[in-house]
């Protein structure tokens, strides 16, 4: 197992990584890192009189 201690070091391993020939027999599986992952929120029951800039407003300051 390679765990790099830095982001740097971490995207040049995975980049070297894909692009190794799997016809050959290797394999592995890369972690993305949590700062590279989308956040999908599904928001149920506002109504459709809420503006939405105010959704993402209130998202805003909660930090999201």
């Amino acid at each position: 197992m390679l765990v790099p201690r830095a982001v740097d070091g971490f995207r040049t391993m995975a980049s070297a990584l894909r692009s190794l020939d799997r016809s050959k027999g290797v394999s592995f599986y890369i972690f993305s890192l949590p700062e590279d992952r989308c956040a999908l929120l599904l928001n149920k029951n506002l109504g459709r009189q809420m503006p939405e800039d105010v959704v993402r407003e209130e998202f805003g300051t909660l930090g999201m």
